[in-house]
C-alpha cells in the first residue's frame, strides 16, 4: 500500500508540473 502511495504521489506531482509548465507555454504565447 504505501508503494502505491508514493507512486500516486509521484504521478500527482509530475501531472501538476505538466499542467503548470503547459499553462505557463500558453501565457507566454
Amino acid at each position: 500500500m504505501q508503494k502505491v502511495t508514493a507512486i500516486s504521489r509521484v504521478i500527482r506531482s509530475t501531472a501538476a508540473t505538466s499542467i503548470i509548465s503547459h499553462l505557463k507555454k500558453g501565457n507566454f504565447m
